[in-house]
């Protein structure tokens, strides 16, 4: 992140507020519609380097992610089951999980 603020900066945006969406989102806030579509559309050298997409916010809505790397160090044998072997065996798990169905 502190590398994307220093790419913005140098490219003449350092006055552009950003704000941390969750997982891998990061929100820029432009003054203006006119300043977001010239980034998105030729600003490609400069946030190519950072960002996969950029995509206009116009109200909808960003789904949550949230990424954790958990060690699980133990279990206690009443709560081990099948399920639970198997949830732990995965590398991801995605969110709800209800241990207790």
């Amino acid at each position: 992140m502190a590398n994307f603020h220093s790419l913005l900066s140098s490219s003449g945006y350092e006055n552009t507020p950003s704000l941390y969406v969750g997982g891998l989102k990061v929100m820029l806030v432009f003054k203006d519609r006119n300043i977001a579509m010239n980034f998105m559309n030729r600003e490609y050298e400069l946030w190519g380097k950072a960002l996969v997409s950029v995509n206009l916010w116009e109200g909808q809505y960003i789904p949550f992610d949230r990424l954790a790397c958990l060690k699980v160090v133990g279990v206690p044998l009443l709560l081990r089951d099948d399920t639970l072997q198997v949830l732990l065996d995965n590398e991801t798990v995605e969110p709800p999980i209800n241990l207790h169905a």
